[in-house]
């Protein structure tokens, strides 16, 4: 199996907080999905995702942790801990979904199996000025979150 394209998606469930999802894409039709939201900086890393394509495509998306170290290698020099870990981040969450698919199995499992029956869940009202609300919004909205049990 060979990657043959990365596609970006822009989706935006908060008004002028967009979130960056990425595709990666293979020979034999089992594609998967990756995120690297950065809400500012997405344009950026859509432009990133671009400049990394060469060093993905035609690549077994079986070798994650080769990926991993290729990419990590290729642009440390950019700041190993920001913007490029965004990139790094979106394609390695897509090789790890290709592999679940790939061996029919949870992606959990392949990461050592279950280890709680739960997960506790964090919340926190979104910066919801960038999209023109006012205080009366944010506290309707971190009443909502209460009521939805946050």
């Amino acid at each position: 199996m060979k990657i043959t394209d990365i596609k970006t998606y822009v989706t935006m469930p908060v008004e002028g907080l967009a979130w960056l999802f990425i595709e990666v894409e293979t020979d034999e039709g089992i594609n998967g999905l990756g995120e690297c939201t950065d809400y500012f900086s997405n344009p950026h890393l859509v432009l990133g995702l671009e400049a990394v394509k060469p060093l993905v495509i035609g690549s077994d998306p079986a070798n994650i942790e080769e990926m991993w170290q290729r990419l990590f290698h290729a642009y440390s020099n950019l700041n190993g801990r920001g913007y490029v870990s965004h990139l790094i981040s979106a394609i390695d969450i897509a090789l790890w979904d290709i592999k679940g698919k790939t061996l029919g199995v949870p992606i959990y499992q392949l990461l050592g199996g279950p280890v709680r029956d739960r997960v506790p869940l964090y919340t926190h009202v979104q910066d919801q000025f960038a999209a023109g609300a006012n205080i009366d919004d944010m506290v309707a909205a971190a009443k909502q979150a209460k009521a939805d049990g946050f």
